[in-house]
């Protein structure tokens, strides 16, 4: 989140993805590389 609390992410794409790992907990060392690390 920024300073002014705006969220700028895609839940939808953020639910698809752990929804993916839940069914295939190999799938996270595929996602891992893919995804940025976001801090």
């Amino acid at each position: 989140m920024t300073d002014n609390n705006t969220f700028l992410g895609n839940i939808e794409a953020e639910e698809a993805i752990l929804g993916g790992i839940l069914l295939d907990p190999q799938a996270i060392s595929i996602v891992a590389d893919i995804l940025p690390l976001v801090r």
